[in-house]
């Protein structure tokens, strides 16, 4: 995978403070943009088997820099309107739902851990 963790992290940055898609984020960094067009397939797919998934169950065992990879096609869905997001609090896990799930159908069942 890409091995530059700071970079792909200030990229995140980047997407989160504008309103540029990943990919254009990424137009410098051909590498990137492929992984995540990977991760973007790979979130279509499970996502057309299952309305709702969770983002620390799918990418939770990756390596840090594989998970903000994941983050970013997660951004790219979202800017798309393919997906709804939900997150219950700051830090609590991230809640994906493809874009025709009805809002009562991202409930959330807040517990501390």
């Amino acid at each position: 995978m890409i091995d530059d963790e700071s970079r792909i992290l200030a990229l995140v940055e980047e997407v989160l403070g504008s309103d540029l898609t990943p990919e254009e984020a990424c137009r410098e960094c051909p590498e990137l943009i492929a992984a995540v067009r990977d991760r973007l397939e790979r979130f279509r797919s499970v996502l057309r088997r299952r309305r709702v998934i969770d983002f620390d169950q799918e990418v939770g065992s990756l390596p840090r820099v594989d998970q903000a990879v994941a983050f970013l096609a997660l951004l790219e869905l979202r800017k798309s309107g393919e997906i709804q997001l939900q997150q219950a609090a700051p830090f609590a896990p991230i809640r994906i739902a493809r874009a025709d799930v009805e809002e009562g159908g991202l409930e959330w069942n807040v517990r501390s851990a």
